[in-house]
């Protein structure tokens, strides 16, 4: 095999990492409208972090070196991973740095922490939508655009709200349908479009409860 295919191999497992961890930190974080450009760049910032995490843990601690492809047989063209518990340690720390970066700006941390220090008022959301739905635990009263409400709690929502249904709805009642109260006490599953939705007001269980 050519050294310059040994040397593509080496660099692909160099740039791997930061490219399994920025996977994971979209599988954890909703990233709307990133370009290829921008998950190059993504990857290779992750690429930086994990090869600094390794060296200042693993190679110190366990002197192990940063995996690599070699020719153990020349004739033959055999292969053979150089320190393959290092390469298992890489795929395992990719992914907790991947899980730990998501779940942060899935918090909204450090940016919370800016805005109370009136530093900004940006957050890592992608929208209002995201944001207000992603960080609260209440139930909510749904008003249609035709006129019809309900009240339930939002067991799940699209991340995105402008591609298809936008919110489902668990433990949902009819509160108002074509302008009358009615007094439903069947819960009911709906899942509804972003499109007939006017209006949602966030209100606590007991509220619900008429306590």
């Amino acid at each position: 095999m050519p050294q310059i295919s040994i040397e593509t191999l080496n660099i692909l497992i160099f740039l791997l990492p930061g490219f399994l961890a920025m996977r994971v930190d979209k599988l954890i974080f909703y990233h709307r409208g990133d370009s290829k450009f921008q998950d190059a760049i993504s990857s290779l910032i992750y690429t930086l972090i994990i090869i600094l995490f390794y060296a200042l843990i693993f190679q110190q601690l366990f002197k192990l070196s940063f995996p690599s492809i070699k020719i153990i047989s020349a004739p033959d063209f055999r292969l053979s991973v150089f320190e393959p518990w290092g390469l298992l340690f890489i795929v395992l720390l990719s992914v907790f740095i991947g899980l730990s970066f998501g779940y942060i700006k899935n918090k909204d941390f450090p940016l919370y922490i800016l805005r109370k220090w009136n530093m900004t008022k940006r957050t890592y959301h992608s929208s209002y939508w995201y944001e207000i739905m992603n960080s609260r635990n209440d139930w909510i009263i749904v008003k249609l655009r035709n006129g019809d409400e309900l009240i339930g709690y939002p067991e799940r929502f699209n991340n995105d709200y402008e591609k298809g249904p936008a919110l489902l709805i668990n433990h949902a009642n009819w509160q108002i349908i074509e302008g009358v109260e009615v007094n439903d006490n069947f819960d009911r599953t709906i899942l509804l479009n972003f499109e007939d939705i006017n209006l949602i007001e966030f209100i606590n269980e007991d509220y619900k409860n008429g306590k």
